[in-house]
């Protein structure tokens, strides 16, 4: 099938309605999509938050309710300049329709090369620029899902980010809800820094990281070492940086701590303490 648009569809199915299970099965489907355009899924789909043209092969088989799935596709962002291209490939099944829309039973992400602002148009709290290169499995409904695997950043010539772990995102509710415990192999400051512009520590650090919570009130326990020292956080925290941002009630301890690192600025240090931190930027005690 050919559009007068150059896009197209290329390959086999077969559909069968099940009137007692009131489904519907794609069996042996092999397709082949060409710059396919995303507005001819909404019929398998109640919310499609990207807009754009798909291109890549696909098959299936099964019921839409448990449906067998293998995919390697690649999107073209239409409301982003230049049409930026994201790609992913996997296999595993999945939920096709419901009050959920998709939800993974699970699915395998085998690959994926993904534009971040592109991302953000599912996922708000993304804020980092650049691509993520994720494999790992999807498991849950599409806006509640949780992923376990590995992840690493990077955003053009600026160092590399990467860590291991499970993280759930939660995007049903008003603001966006996490839950992750993941180990940083590496989490580089320069490299992250166009999604976080005045943030002003330099260099890396590792170790364990454990998120729970939303923007406004994140409960941050963590374990690190890098340039800037040891650093140990246990507490929540507000981090909306740099339009709101403090902690309430948490503990930070440190050892070795440099602070010209910190800030960016200033002379070198090696200091160690404890620090009780409550409060909102500027009137933070």
């Amino acid at each position: 099938v050919a559009a007068e648009d150059g896009s197209g569809v290329t390959g086999t199915l077969t559909v069968v309605q099940d009137e007692r299970r009131q489904d519907l099965a794609l069996n042996d489907l092999s397709l082949v999509f060409r710059g396919v355009d995303l507005t001819h899924f909404k019929g398998f789909l109640d919310t499609i938050p990207l807009s754009g043209r798909l291109s890549g092969p696909v098959s299936t088989d099964g019921y839409l309710d448990n449906l067998a799935v293998r995919v390697d596709w690649a999107f073209a962002d239409a409301r982003l300049p230049g049409r930026p291209v994201s790609r992913l490939a996997g296999a595993g099944r999945v939920r096709l329709g419901g009050s959920d829309g998709l939800r993974f039973l699970p699915f395998t992400l085998t690959s994926s090369d993904l534009w971040l602002p592109t991302v953000r148009q599912v996922a708000p709290p993304v804020v980092l620029e650049g691509r993520a290169y994720a494999a790992g499995t999807l498991d849950g409904p599409w806006r509640a899902v949780t992923f376990t695997g590995s992840v690493t950043h990077r955003d053009g010539d600026r160092p590399e980010s990467a860590a291991g772990g499970t993280m759930f995102l939660d995007l049903r509710g008003a603001e966006a809800f996490v839950r992750a415990d993941l180990e940083f192999s590496r989490l580089d400051f320069d490299g992250i820094r166009a999604g976080f512009p005045t943030l002003p520590v330099r260099g890396a650090v590792a170790g364990p990281v454990a998120l729970e919570g939303t923007a406004s009130r994140m409960r941050i326990t963590s374990r690190l070492d890098g340039e800037l020292g040891h650093l140990e956080t246990d507490g929540w925290f507000a981090l909306q940086y740099p339009e709101r941002w403090g902690a309430d009630s948490a503990e930070i301890r440190f050892r070795g701590l440099d602070l010209a690192v910190l800030a960016g600025r200033g002379p070198a240090t090696r200091l160690a303490g404890t620090m009780h931190v409550t409060g909102l930027a500027g009137e933070a005690r």
